[in-house]
């Protein structure tokens, strides 16, 4: 990649939808920027989850950002909560509340910061 790619940002309705949505812009952002392989899914899957929480758990407006990083991705989440989100430690072979734990399996780094009104929550990724 000689030229830096593209921010892409887009505003979700906070609906079941919105993960679907956020798949599709992640895997359509990363090939466009010529990133390939594992990290591509790893991206979706992150994506998918920070997205999840905010339909389960906050509320509106709904943003994805995904950044350029030198090696990897920067995925940032944006709702109009303030409501911190929780890791939660379950079960291995539990259904529900794992969504962070992916995220921080898959992550470099992750983590929150309060904006006005909401939070991002962002996650970092090699690749």
């Amino acid at each position: 990649m000689s030229a830096r790619p593209a921010e892409s940002s887009t505003a979700l309705e906070v609906s079941a939808a919105a993960c679907r949505q956020a798949r599709l812009l992640v895997r359509a952002t990363l090939a466009g920027w010529g990133v390939a392989g594992p990290v591509v899914e790893d991206a979706m899957l992150v994506a998918n989850e920070l997205v999840a929480n905010v339909v389960d758990h906050a509320k509106g407006p709904l943003r994805i950002e995904l950044l350029p990083k030198v090696g990897g991705v920067l995925i940032r989440v944006s709702d109009g909560s303030p409501v911190p989100p929780r890791l939660h430690r379950g079960p291995v072979d539990s259904v529900r509340r794992r969504g962070l734990q992916l995220v921080e399996a898959l992550s470099v780094r992750w983590g929150h910061q309060p904006t006005g009104e909401g939070k991002i929550v962002w996650a970092e990724l090699a690749g």
